[in-house]
């Protein structure tokens, strides 16, 4: 990572800027449905995050990154999910502090699934990523709000029907502040979709990066990421950041278009019936 420090520092950055979307997101659910019980609150050094007991964002961010977490204040964060009826799910980052782990160790969690957080420096304004005559991706207006959310939906499903609610809170997503969604298109069809949240002068998260699987492997990712890397750039943005699984096509796909890892997370879940 050119001219980036890895480390803790950059690590408590990065996760700062995670937490950020989130809080925005659950900020746009409040706005569109305040009886929804989204929430998020500080907790054990990070951000927990409820969208819904069976959501996959429903999740605790950056636990650990302040320093040591007591038993207490660890009991509140499972305390948090717990009493929504949520598995406790913790995103994990290496950097964390140790105390976290012994934590957990004692409360059988298990490991669910790893991610790789990504980022690239930013300079230069727009002209530094031109625009492609040509590019399929395009910034989605609000009217396609539906849209952009089935096809992203979809396209993780690898085009199965999406997940109960996923569909309509990724919609609501949509208009959280700082956030633009992206459709590519493909002979005149969605063939897939992508979001930014941007952070006007500090940094952009990318995410949602999803193709239906008949579109795959033409190049509509690197259009996506492209495109919100020009956006990205003319707000002045100084990091951009991005999580994929490992090994996968995005991660390479990220990668050709300059993000190098900074580190690998784990997501670590108790039930609630664990003992």
């Amino acid at each position: 990572m050119t001219g980036i420090a890895a480390g803790r520092e950059l690590a408590k950055r990065l996760e700062a800027i995670e937490a950020s979307v989130s809080e925005r997101c659950v900020e746009a659910v409040l706005s569109a449905r305040p009886d929804s019980g989204a929430e998020a609150r500080p907790l054990a050094g990070g951000l927990a995050f409820f969208f819904g007991p069976m959501s996959p964002l429903s999740q605790a961010v950056g636990v650990g990154m302040q320093g040591p977490v007591s038993e207490e204040e660890f009991d509140g964060l499972e305390a948090f999910f717990l009493a929504r009826q949520s598995p406790v799910a913790i995103s994990l980052c290496p950097y964390a502090h140790p105390a976290v782990l012994e934590r957990m160790g004692s409360r059988r969690y298990r490991a669910t699934q790893f991610e790789h957080t990504l980022v690239r420096e930013l300079g230069g304004g727009s002209a530094a990523f031109p625009a492609l005559a040509e590019s399929p991706a395009r910034p989605a207006v609000l009217a396609q709000a539906g849209l952009w959310s089935r096809t992203v939906m979809e396209g993780f499903q690898e085009g199965a029907p999406a997940i109960e609610g996923m569909e309509d809170l990724f919609a609501i997503m949509f208009a959280a502040p700082g956030a633009t969604g992206y459709l590519a298109w493909q002979d005149g069809r969605p063939a897939g979709g992508a979001a930014i949240s941007i952070r006007a002068g500090d940094a952009a998260m990318f995410y949602g990066d999803s193709t239906l699987p008949e579109f795959r492997r033409r190049g509509l990712q690197s259009a996506l990421i492209a495109a919100r890397l020009r956006q990205a750039s003319a707000a002045g943005c100084q990091l951009a950041v991005a999580c994929t699984g490992p090994g996968t096509v995005s991660q390479r796909n990220y990668e050709r278009a300059g993000f190098r890892v900074a580190y690998t997370k784990v997501l670590l879940v108790r039930d609630g019936r664990t003992q």
